[in-house]
């Protein structure tokens, strides 16, 4: 869209000598309604309005979301709007909690045993919870960085089973996530 005018400016000359006075808006208005008709559907399939609609309808009060990126808060806006459930919402690594809106050192290779650690600890928490709700599930948000998503995948593939037919794939549209995967 930024560059439109450009284009229209660029190329009118040419058209302007070929046909019409109307033919090039006409062109112009058909290009712009393919290209969002093409471009819409992709950008939207994973961001995280939709992302927030997902999880209010697929889960359950008390089932636990699990955030590797950057997209909780801005999902959390939207989760407040709809007068969400009661869910259990937590970031993996919890360091990007308390700078929102920057990884800081999650990608850090000298992490390995922290992170270890930590995801031991989470899967802690969520077996508790799991005592008292047996039909507890586990969204877990897949982000960008899977050498970090593979520490809470090892623990959480010991401890639950993984419904791949449930499983989500973003394959465009969202810059902060890849995949979500459900566990039961």
């Amino acid at each position: 869209m930024v560059g439109l005018h450009l284009f229209a400016l660029g190329v009118a000359p040419f058209f302007r000598q070929m046909t019409g006075k109307y033919v090039l808006p006409l062109v112009l208005v058909l290009l712009t309604g393919a290209f969002l008709v093409a471009v819409r559907p992709a950008a939207e399939a994973c961001d995280n309005r939709s992302l927030a609609t997902y999880l209010v309808q697929n889960t359950r009060d008390n089932d636990v979301v699990i955030f590797t990126s950057l997209t909780r808060m801005p999902v959390d806006y939207y989760l407040g709007q709809s007068g969400s459930r009661r869910l259990l919402e937590t970031s993996f690594p919890n360091e990007i909690d308390q700078h929102p809106g920057y990884e800081g050192r999650a990608r850090d290779s000298s992490r390995r045993t922290e992170l270890e650690a930590e995801a031991r600890e989470l899967m802690t928490r969520i077996r508790a919870m799991r005592t008292g709700n047996p039909e507890l599930r586990v969204f877990f948000l897949h982000g960008l960085h899977p050498e970090i998503d593979e520490f809470l995948e090892k623990e959480l593939n010991k401890e639950f089973t993984l419904l791949s037919d449930q499983q989500v794939h973003c394959t465009e549209g969202s810059p902060y996530l890849k995949t979500i995967s459900v566990y039961r």
